[in-house]
């Protein structure tokens, strides 16, 4: 049987008294200024952030290695998790991405910039039902449209548009909490919530993996009802139905791709490495980001409501955002939010969705005044601490003249990818995270048959560089990202003023002694990719910086910068 209910008359359980939301002990004067502000506040905020991201559409460097990974799995799609693609297409998330990519390619053709749209996209989609859920309900246009202009814009300040999986999995995240409230999942059959909630989770999962604990919070919610509200069996159709739906489609795909979970579990689980001053330091910059959200969901309770209400109203769809915002922080001080490889990233996923629609709906709990100056207040911080436009990077364009200008054939490394379109003498060393795919297989242990391969390919992988790199005619230029470390006292190996050199990603052309001696250091470009997470409360974080360092056959009257390269053992 179908069953329906009415959607809540009110936004708030804090009030004590049924008035109208958004109370304004104002004149309607001020009242109508108040929301004026807010929505220019609002509008302000996320004009510059959108400018900001349509500012690096047309970026010539990538904004990191993902983008170069992206791209060369958008060479092989839909096979990259298949044998014969482990090193050179690893990407150790789920397929959504490169899939959601796919439409924007056909688009633009670029791969950098539709893996950029694909984000903005998302991103977008994702802020417009974070307002549509305010909306539904009755939060006021003024709150929904701060709320969700902060959403975004905490997002796009911290993460860029990059090409990474990081806003599809807020997207999705989204998409199944709103579909999770208990107001909309009673309008649904019980065998169709559970497929569509089945669906997004799974999605959400391919995505990022952990992201999958967004079904969790849904399925879990129900027996938290009170005892006349609870309807066992439904709620137990509905787990069921969506438990067999991800594993499904989660065992299905693997059995398709032998390297699926060994790229998307094993190896973050490899790689973990908690840092109790991560958390902390995590805590403390998302806490000031979203210091107007915070401020609006600890002062919420009034008229005498008190806190037991503020932490489980009674309305059921208040009560589900707030424990879907407490499993999050639960996660994150499980583990999640003490892992130095994902700054602020779990915060963005398990925390600010459910966050925002619980400010928003305290927000109209509260008088105008308040609730203006909380969100007001978070848009002007998350406008200070904003980053800047991407600028031209001189060193960029000088690197692009050089190699433009540089007889062939040339090695570059996988961060000029973009400065190797249109020349058949240049060839990419690297797909910008190899080095993490030869090590893994040897980080996880066992001897599965995909374990065993994955070694077997990364050997191969080795090889065939080596072979490629030093067959035919030597390399006229070769163009390395590397360390560059000063000389130690009493080290030999260079001059007292001179510097080591370090590949950054231990390339396989020069794994096991390809003789980099005949080549002179002569050239040093500076290159700073507009990379993401360039707020400034992590602004050393978002930093990338290359070193591009231009090797050359040495010759007599060739001069030489003071560098000796050694691999990353020494």
């Amino acid at each position: 049987m179908q069953v329906t209910v009415d959607l809540p008359s009110r936004t708030s359980d804090y009030a004590s008294t049924g008035t109208s939301a958004m109370p304004a002990f104002a004149s309607p004067a001020l009242s109508r200024s108040l929301r004026t502000m807010l929505f220019v506040a609002a509008a302000g905020v996320l004009g510059y952030h959108l400018w900001l991201e349509c500012a690096t559409l047309g970026l010539q460097e990538p904004m990191g290695y993902p983008e170069v990974v992206y791209k060369r799995i958008s060479d092989v799609w839909p096979h990259q998790y298949q044998f014969g693609h482990f090193v050179d297409t690893q990407d150790n998330y789920g397929p959504s991405y490169a899939t959601f990519c796919r439409p924007f390619l056909w688009i633009c053709g670029d791969a950098y910039v539709a893996a950029r749209l694909a984000n903005l996209a998302a991103l977008s989609i994702a802020t417009l039902l974070v307002a549509a859920v305010l909306r539904l309900h009755r939060a006021s246009w003024a709150v929904s449209a701060a709320v969700a202009s902060i959403f975004f814009c905490f997002n796009a300040g911290s993460s860029s548009i990059q090409a990474r999986p990081d806003f599809l999995g807020s997207l999705t995240i989204v998409a199944a909490l709103a579909v999770g409230q208990p107001s909309v999942l009673r309008r649904m059959p019980p065998v169709t919530a559970g497929a569509v909630l089945g669906l997004l989770s799974l999605a959400a999962y391919f995505t990022k993996p952990y992201c999958v604990l967004v079904w969790g919070a849904a399925v879990a919610f129900p027996a938290l009802q009170a005892p006349g509200l609870r309807n066992i069996r439904r709620s137990l159709v509905i787990g069921l139905v969506s438990a067999a739906v991800i594993a499904v489609g989660i065992g299905a795909f693997a059995g398709a791709n032998p390297y699926f979970l060994l790229e998307t579990v094993l190896f973050h689980y490899s790689q973990s490495d908690p840092d109790i001053g991560t958390f902390f330091l995590q805590m403390r910059d998302f806490g000031l980001l979203a210091c107007g959200m915070v401020a609006l969901c600890a002062f919420g309770a009034r008229g005498g409501a008190g806190l037991r209400r503020m932490l489980w109203p009674d309305d059921p769809d208040r009560r589900y955002w707030n424990w879907c915002l407490g499993l999050g922080a639960a996660a994150l001080v499980a583990g999640l939010g003490w892992h130095k490889g994902a700054y602020l990233t779990y915060y963005y996923h398990l925390v600010l969705p459910p966050l925002a629609v619980i400010a928003g709906l305290a927000a109209d709990g509260l008088p105008l005044a308040a609730a203006a100056t909380a969100l007001g207040a978070n848009c002007a911080v998350l406008m200070i601490l904003a980053p800047q436009l991407p600028p031209a990077d001189p060193d960029w364009i000088r690197l692009a003249a050089d190699v433009a200008s540089q007889p062939g054939p040339i090695v570059v490394d996988y961060m000029l990818d973009p400065l190797a379109r249109g020349r058949a003498d240049i060839r990419v060393a690297g797909n910008g995270i190899n080095r993490f795919a030869l090590d893994e297989p040897s980080r996880i242990g066992g001897h599965a048959a995909n374990i065993g391969a994955a070694r077997r390919e990364a050997a191969a992988f080795v090889a065939a560089e080596k072979a490629s790199i030093l067959k035919g005619p030597d390399p006229k230029a070769i163009y390395m990202d590397c360390y560059l470390f000063p000389a130690r006292p009493g080290d030999l190996r260079v001059a007292p003023n001179g510097y080591l050199l370090v590949p950054r990603n231990e390339h396989p052309l020069l794994l096991d002694g390809y003789d980099m001696s005949r080549y002179a250091a002569t050239r040093l470009f500076v290159i700073h990719p507009f990379y993401g997470s360039q707020n400034r409360p992590r602004q050393e974080a978002g930093k990338w910086i290359s070193t591009i360092v231009k090797f050359v056959p040495r010759a007599a009257g060739v001069p030489s910068l003071p560098f000796v390269l050694v691999p990353a053992a020494q």
